[in-house]
């Protein structure tokens, strides 16, 4: 939790109140190498926060997994489309 707060911290100075909601609220998940986080066809209801470790955002193209981008440590992580809009995810988030 150290680390979100820390990245928050530099965008914009919590207090303690606002800190002491986020260790609250916020759960810490832990995922296997290769496990599917957000998928296709599925609404996505969470946003993510990278701890550590490393997140591939893909689809699948005439059978071909094409990588749109890979966050790493410290970066938040969503399908954006998904989750505003409550719409299933056209793409695919893996830990690799």
């Amino acid at each position: 939790m150290k680390e979100l707060i820390n990245v928050i911290n530099n965008f914009q100075k919590l207090d303690q109140e606002t800190e002491d909601a986020i260790k609250e609220y916020f759960v810490e998940e832990k995922f296997k190498k290769n496990q599917l986080i957000i998928e296709e066809g599925k609404i996505c209801d969470k946003i993510y926060f990278i701890k550590s470790g490393t997140i591939r955002r893909f689809s699948i193209v005439e059978s071909v997994e094409v990588t749109k981008w890979i966050y790493t440590d410290n970066q938040f992580v969503t399908s954006m489309s998904s989750f505003f809009e409550q719409k299933p995810s056209f793409e695919i988030f893996s830990n690799f």
